[in-house]
């Protein structure tokens, strides 16, 4: 993995992200642009936002790396619902676990601060995780017990098999 530290990030009024920072010792700027329904980190060289590949100073891998790591920045200031980074952060490397089997990811930062509105996202994470497993497990009882328990249907059935019953037996007598 390159070495990347975010420096300044920060989410300005109309709702596009701009990040400073460093690849590798080179300086890089990056904003995003609305691609779809979704805003992607793109960089920019000499003012102009995704430059092409040959007038750049970074290979199409040093881009990559640097939407990366600004995307993974910004998810975690937007679950804390924090509009700016409050110190440069170098994004971790993820596990193979934890790259899409709902383990929380970590980053690793350069103060304790940021790590800690992180550690509360992935508490509240955790936290709703667990709830949502206590909800299905409550629908799963009640599905149970309604496959237990006769429909009205059913009931009628065993009211007029009794009523017939009932009805033999005084034509016995």
């Amino acid at each position: 993995m390159k070495d990347i530290i975010i420096n300044t990030m920060a989410k300005g009024d109309n709702g596009h992200w701009t990040a400073t920072g460093t690849l590798e010792g080179n300086d890089f700027e990056a904003k995003t642009i609305k691609y779809g329904q979704e805003f992607i980190f793109k960089v920019v060289e000499g003012g102009d936002i995704a430059k092409s590949l040959t007038d750049s100073e970074f290979s199409r891998g040093d881009r990559v790396s640097i939407a990366a790591a600004c995307k993974a920045v910004r998810t975690v200031l937007e679950i804390n619902g924090d509009d700016e980074l409050a110190s440069p952060t170098k994004p971790g490397k993820q596990s193979k676990a934890a790259a899409g089997t709902g383990t929380p990811r970590t980053r690793k930062v350069k103060d304790e601060s940021a790590a800690t509105g992180s550690d509360s996202a992935v508490a509240a994470a955790e936290s709703a995780i667990d709830e949502a497993e206590r909800t299905r497990l409550e629908i799963e009882a009640i599905r149970a017990l309604l496959a237990a328990t006769p429909t009205i249907d059913e009931e009628l059935e065993e009211f007029d098999a009794g009523s017939e019953d009932e009805e033999e037996a005084d034509d016995s007598e």
